[in-house]
């Protein structure tokens, strides 16, 4: 008896981890740095600056989801920005046409890593890593390694902006969550996304175009890097070159705390939401509690490791989960 009591709180915990280590995460720095973290503009503050890695994090969704990994996501971010600040500050377009710009030039780059990997036949992480690298080396060519500035209010507005006492990019990451969230729950092609990652091979069979899921997954996950990559440059007030460097890690934190295995075969918009929570949370709390950068990057390695954990244990439970009812 003891040991089902302890299977059944353990399954209720990997059931709910993300809200269950966000609840932990919020009580520990309460205690710790109380007179910083739990107020009004800090958390605030925390909320809009994890909108950007959020949108990441649910386009990323879709890409695990089909049991695909995209490493070129952060080069991809920071090419988008520089594609959006030439096209709408360099060339005098108008930001409005860089936001296009960005949208059109992220989903085309998520399309190109997709084509590659199937007209190849190669690994999506040899892709993806190799494609990395292109869009890095692209992102520092077109602006000479030197950041676009002259960002004007337009262009500011959706990084600082509010509606209201809503952040603005806060407003874009619920929207972009509540269509993602339809999308792969309520819609054909989200089914098929699904399907394709529990088993690709059976999905090939009952009819449906794997290659032509897989495209589209790496499309949709380009177009939310395009529209993260405008978030940013509202955000910082210019483009950087390196902005958004090393930032498929945090994606793929967030999105294995949130709840999407690794394997495929299941897609969590709204825990990858709260996933991105919890690293943007941890990394408030770390700057609050002063420690040095040097060991924050430490602890985001050791809580990707800790999600890849958490994701082998929920495969485990359920494994037994489903031998227990078979019996």
């Amino acid at each position: 008896m003891k040991n089902s009591n302890q299977g059944k709180w353990l399954s209720i915990f990997l059931d709910y981890k993300a809200i269950c280590i966000l609840l932990l995460l919020f009580l520990f720095f309460t205690a710790t740095c109380f007179d910083t973290f739990l107020t009004i503009s800090n958390l605030r503050n925390v909320i809009r600056q994890i909108s950007m890695s959020a949108i990441l994090a649910i386009g990323y969704t879709i890409i695990i989801a089909t049991g695909c990994i995209d490493l070129s996501v952060g080069y991809m971010l920071s090419f988008c920005c520089m594609i959006a600040a030439i096209f709408g500050i360099e060339l005098g377009l108008g930001y409005g046409i860089g936001i296009i710009m960005a949208l059109i030039f992220g989903a085309l780059c998520g399309t190109v890593n997709a084509l590659l990997m199937i007209g190849l036949n190669v690994n999506p992480f040899i892709v993806t890593l190799a494609m990395g690298q292109a869009y890095r080396g692209l992102a520092l060519a077109i602006c000479d390694n030197k950041p676009i500035t002259g960002i004007g209010d337009f262009a500011k507005w959706f990084g600082q902006g509010f509606v209201g006492v809503i952040p603005v990019p806060t407003i874009i990451m619920l929207v972009v969550m509540v269509c993602f969230a339809f999308f792969i729950n309520r819609t054909k092609a989200g089914r098929h996304i699904i399907l394709t990652g529990g088993n690709g091979e059976a999905s090939r069979i009952s009819g449906i175009n794997i290659k032509r899921v897989k495209v589209m997954a790496y499309t949709l996950m380009g177009a939310c890097v395009g529209l993260a990559a405008v978030v940013m440059n509202g955000r910082v007030g210019s483009a950087q070159p390196t902005s958004g460097n090393g930032m498929e890690m945090d994606a793929i934190a967030a999105v294995v705390i949130g709840g999407t295995a690794m394997g495929g075969g299941y897609g969590n918009i709204v825990g990858s939401v709260l996933g991105a929570l919890i690293v943007g949370m941890i990394n408030n709390g770390l700057n609050l509690l002063h420690v040095s950068s040097y060991w924050q990057f430490t602890a985001k390695g050791l809580l990707i490791l800790a999600a890849v954990g958490l994701d082998r244990a929920t495969q485990v439970v359920m494994t037994r989960q489903q031998i227990r009812a078979t019996r």
